[in-house]
């Protein structure tokens, strides 16, 4: 819709500069339409009207929309094309000016071929045991891959066992001989035809999966990580747990130990895995903390920066069933080489090279340690308008103006004023009567919450 709103838009200015110039055309004879051959199967009868309207005004505007006819050939005869008809393959158009006499131009015939990606080239196989959300997401996954442009509803549908996938359960397994279709929506710009697969399920072994486990994780998030990794794992898979040589029961009351040996071994009877696999417990998983990006404002307070990285962190183990709670009396935030933490009242500047560091029970002692990108402020500047006394009268009343919404910076560090002719006041004496005369400001160089590339405002005096 969009894009037929834009296409529209451009008929309406268009069209205008068309009608001013018409009266100039008797001078061209036997002229003929451009085709820049941009309609494709599954445009409206109205987009591809614009099309090909807009393909002679990109070289002329001499055109006015209404200037033009457009119609269907339809066994050898023309039927005028609507604008809800959708384009097929085949579709032969043309196009003609209403005023021969006026606009002596041949007709345009064109052959609407087909341009779309044939889903039957895209090769999709099912061999594990998959849920319907694991079969949509490989689904679109590969045809991204093929076709970037494409998808769901629009272009796509998938359909097991012939129902519409979006109508099924997604945590539903499909079973050994399920059929997967992927076919492509009639009107698709983009893609034609389908494809189908039958799900074959294969017995893989389990010593060839990586599982890692890592101590605080509760029943219910290793049974997750389970799912994806061993689909159907309940009965198919055998766990035992070990701590410290007795067992110890895998229940809904499990929290994962470091040290913890756990097995898994395939049920005799499972067609779907052989062998066992054993992984003991890791102490801490840290890739929280390596693939976490902490992004502050200059002019926060550090006890700001450590409560948005502890929400941060206790989001991240909520999400993944650890029973872990991060507090901000856990966060020391320091210059790395300084072992001294920053008080939380403290402002942060631009050029702080700030880390956080975390030291808790959960770290054994041990510090992590991330980088803090510190972003500048971009201030949405408005234009002033002051009445003028003296210089120290408006520093006084600016300085309020600002300090209503910055109040941690001095305004003398963070900003320079410039004459109506560019030239830098730098002193008191440079603010000399400035009754009805307007000055400038901009972010000084060196300023230590300011982003230097801050647009010029201005400060008008009466």
């Amino acid at each position: 819709m969009r894009k037929l709103l834009r296409l529209i838009g451009s008929l309406t200015v268009v069209a205008s500069t068309a009608a001013t110039t018409v009266s100039c055309q008797d001078t061209f004879y036997n002229r003929n339409f451009y085709n820049s051959g941009k309609i494709r199967i599954g445009h409206t009868g109205l987009e591809a009207k614009i099309i090909l309207w807009q393909d002679q005004t990109a070289i002329s505007a001499h055109f006015a929309f209404s200037a033009l006819e457009f119609f269907l050939e339809v066994n050898e005869e023309r039927v005028e094309l609507k604008d809800d008809y959708i384009i097929k393959a085949n579709d032969v158009i043309i196009m003609t000016p209403k005023d021969k006499e006026l606009r002596k131009y041949e007709d345009l015939r064109i052959v609407v071929s087909e341009k779309r990606t044939k889903i039957g080239n895209i090769r999709l196989t099912y061999k594990k045991l998959y849920s319907v959300e694991k079969i949509l997401e490989i689904a679109i996954e590969r045809l991204n891959r093929s076709y970037p442009s494409s998808y769901i509803k629009e272009d796509f549908e998938i359909f097991i066992n012939n129902k519409n996938i979006l109508d099924l359960n997604g945590k539903d397994f499909v079973k050994e001989g399920d059929t997967v279709k992927i076919e492509a929506v009639p009107t698709s710009t983009r893609l034609v035809g389908s494809y189908e697969t039958k799900v074959i399920l294969g017995v893989e072994d389990l010593k060839d999966f990586k599982a890692t486990i890592f101590k605080n994780q509760t029943h219910q998030g290793i049974a997750e990580e389970l799912n994806f990794l061993f689909p159907g794992w309940e009965d198919n898979i055998d766990i035992t747990v070990k701590r410290n040589g007795t067992l110890v029961e895998f229940n809904e009351e499990y929290e994962s130990v470091e040290g913890d040996i756990i097995s898994f071994d395939a049920k005799p009877n499972s067609n779907l895995y052989k062998g066992s696999l054993q992984r003991n417990v890791l102490g801490m998983d840290t890739t929280f903390v390596n693939y976490s990006t902490f992004k502050i404002n200059a002019g926060q307070t550090v006890g700001e920066a450590k409560k948005m990285i502890v929400e941060t962190f206790n989001s991240y183990f909520k999400n993944n069933n650890y029973n872990i709670t991060f507090k901000t009396s856990d966060i020391v935030i320091r210059y790395y080489a300084d072992e001294t933490g920053f008080e939380d009242d403290y402002t942060v500047k631009a050029n702080d090279g700030l880390f956080a560091f975390i030291n808790n029970e959960y770290t054994n002692g041990k510090n992590l340690e991330q980088r803090l990108y510190i972003q500048r402020i971009d201030l949405p500047f408005k234009n002033y308008v002051l009445y003028w006394y003296d210089y120290e009268t408006f520093m006084k009343q600016f300085e309020e103006l600002i300090h209503a919404d910055f109040p941690f910076f001095d305004i003398t560090k963070e900003l320079e004023f410039l004459n109506e002719e560019g030239r830098r006041l730098l002193e008191p004496t440079d603010f000399t009567n400035l009754s009805g005369k307007t000055i400038y400001f901009d972010s000084a160089y060196g300023a230590e919450f300011l982003a230097y590339n801050v647009k010029q405002s201005k400060i008008t005096f009466i």
